[in-house]
């Protein structure tokens, strides 16, 4: 059986705190602030935009011709609440 890397883990360094990311834009932000932004990033609203109506065709054209399909993207473009909102409709 093959080892991993893991089998080799350099000890000289401490585990660090099970702390939570923040970018450098938390840093700067208030904590009234930060805790506004959290709040709007965890409401459940969707603004349907047109490129959304064209993706939805698309997975119905797709569905329709049993074809399979597989959307890819880079973070932040809104595929995931788009696709979650189409899988409820």
């Amino acid at each position: 059986m093959s080892e991993t890397n893991l089998a080799h883990a350099n000890e000289k360094f401490p585990e660090l705190p099970n702390k939570r990311f923040q970018s450098p834009e938390e840093f700067r932000r208030s904590p009234e602030a930060q805790a506004e932004v959290e709040r709007i990033g965890k409401a459940n609203t969707y603004f349907l935009l047109d490129w959304d109506t064209k993706l939805f065709d698309w997975f119905d054209d797709q569905g329709d011709g049993k074809l399979c399909s597989y959307v890819t993207s880079t973070t932040g473009y809104g595929f995931l609440k788009a696709c979650q909102l189409y899988r409820t409709q």
